[in-house]
């Protein structure tokens, strides 16, 4: 057999064996499976941390809202408490104390419990003399009112269980302390006098501090009303040529009756020059200063040619 100078197994392109191609198939279809399910790994997990810090995120915002609320309401707390030191002896106080940091652990289960150390604490009584039937009678303690404001003031820190018949008892309590306690009663008797007259004292005072307001708001929108109308002004009146004297009119309302002059020569009414130099001491229209008493009636310009 000739040959052509092709050496054997050269120039020809030798087959894969069968088995070796279908290896090699499955290993791509492994390492393709590998792969979608790294990468549905990796979108769960970005899914996740989305979620998560979404959670994050509204758990921060909630908590700043509850530190707020927590804030305000130690605030209340803290001034109740001074109030409280001012009013009680040093024993009674640290009864309070006491009494209040039960409240806070919740260890109180009847109402019972807490109407009888307040009272101890406030009022050197026990719950007994709060029931209108008992002969028991009140012990008059110094600084009445003051005692009966503040320990209305602690329902709030109450259960809401407990409230009503909180609320219940100390004013059962009130009514027997001031029947048997004739300084009491004139004190009472004295604040309901006074208190309606202190409530519109303030109510007074809080109309007046919005009446004044509404005012300057008020004189404000004046302001820059005509600050506006002398800027349109003075834009549109800007390259003119001079208006004949007989179309003289204010600069500010456009009016031509009851007008003024300044010294600098620009015309306004009365009413505008007034509300104007009440905040401004100078023209509205060039800004040379001018007063109350450098404005003259129209007929009287000649004054300011002398």
């Amino acid at each position: 057999m000739t040959n052509f100078g092709i050496q054997p197994g050269l120039g020809r392109k030798r087959k894969k064996p069968e088995r070796d191609m279908i290896d090699e198939m499955l290993a791509e279809e492994e390492n393709e499976d590998l792969s979608n399910q790294k990468r549905a790994k990796t979108e769960e997990g970005s899914d996740r941390l989305i979620e998560n810090t979404k959670r994050r995120e509204m758990k921060e915002q909630n908590s700043g809202k509850e530190k707020v609320q927590n804030t305000e309401i130690s605030r209340k707390t803290g001034k109740l408490i001074v109030k409280v030191y001012e009013v009680l002896d040093k024993n009674s106080f640290d009864h309070f104390r006491k009494v209040m940091k039960k409240v806070n652990k919740k260890v109180y289960t009847h109402a019972d419990s807490i109407i009888n150390d307040i009272l101890i604490a406030f009022f050197n009584s026990s719950i007994g003399v709060a029931d209108l039937n008992s002969e028991i009678s009140p012990v008059e303690v110094p600084l009445y009112l003051d005692r009966k404001d503040l320990s209305t003031q602690l329902a709030m820190y109450m259960p809401r269980d407990i409230r009503p018949k909180y609320k219940e008892m100390l004013s059962n309590f009130y009514t027997k302390y001031e029947s048997h306690h004739k300084n009491a009663r004139s004190a009472v008797k004295r604040q309901a006098k006074t208190k309606p007259k202190e409530i519109k004292n303030k109510i007074d005072e809080i109309a007046k501090r919005r009446a004044d307001i509404k005012k300057m708001k008020k004189k404000e929108e004046i302001d820059k009303m005509m600050m506006r109308k002398i800027a349109e002004n003075t834009e549109d009146s800007k390259g003119d040529e001079p208006e004949p004297e007989n179309d003289i009119f204010c600069m500010v309302c456009y009016k031509n009756d009851n007008l003024y002059v300044a010294k600098c020569g620009h015309y306004a009414c009365k009413v505008c020059w007034d509300s104007w130099l009440e905040r401004y001491l100078e023209c509205p229209k060039c800004r040379n200063r001018t007063r109350k008493n450098q404005i003259v009636p129209q007929s009287q310009e000649d004054v300011f040619k002398k």
